[in-house]
């Protein structure tokens, strides 16, 4: 199942090539912006997104079985993660001399 948030899911046989803007270096997370699109986006790999469903599932089985102190130490480092992936996204907007 292929869940989407505000998002145009294409077939996933379907398979385009486009240009994008790369603000910085391509990494394990790279900012980019798509055509057409407002605001940058961060590119992930799938071993990073596997990694990040892992520790949500996780804190997911803590809550579920009373622990919930270890489930709030998980979604502790969650947070900074996602906190850590915004700040790099307006650090290259930044350097690029834009702003969110």
């Amino acid at each position: 199942m292929v869940h989407a948030m505000n998002a145009q899911v294409l077939p996933l046989s379907m398979k385009t090539e486009t240009t994008v803007s790369v603000y910085g270096q391509l990494g394990n997370h790279s900012v980019v912006r798509l055509p057409g699109r407002r605001l940058p986006g961060l590119i992930l790999q799938a071993d990073t997104v596997a990694g990040f469903l892992t520790q949500l599932q996780d804190a997911q089985a803590c809550l579920r079985s009373g622990r919930a102190q270890r489930a709030d130490a998980e979604m502790d480092m969650l947070i900074d993660t996602l906190q850590q992936w915004y700040a790099l996204i307006e650090s290259r907007l930044a350097d690029a001399g834009e702003a969110l």
